[in-house]
């Protein structure tokens, strides 16, 4: 039902559960940011250093999580925020650490 009501107003919503607590550490052209809240999918960031446009991709290193010692990814922005943040869609992650985020959630 909120999904009809939802689709016949335009509003746009995460496909996936976001997870605030805890947040994942990235490392993305050497400076460490929190994310603001994650997913499966993809991640959110505020106060990024510098302009990215959407659909540039950025690489860079996740932290350790739960029974990972982290690992590498590629995204991809699909948004910008007012906060100079961006939302944006892994398009690569390691094995492991992906593994280790499915842990969280219901």
């Amino acid at each position: 039902m909120f999904g009809f009501i939802f689709d016949l107003f335009g509003i746009q919503r995460p496909r996936t559960k976001r997870i605030a607590i805890p947040p994942i550490t990235l490392t993305i052209e050497g400076k460490a940011y929190e994310t603001s809240n994650w997913s499966m999918s993809g991640f959110r960031l505020e106060k990024f250093k510098r302009e990215v446009t959407v659909g540039e991709n950025l690489k860079g290193q996740i932290g350790p999580l739960r029974y990972s010692g982290g690992g590498g990814f590629t995204a991809s922005i699909v948004r910008l925020t007012e906060d100079s943040g961006f939302g944006a869609c892994w398009s690569d992650i390691d094995r492991d650490i992906y593994t280790a985020m499915s842990g969280y959630g219901p």
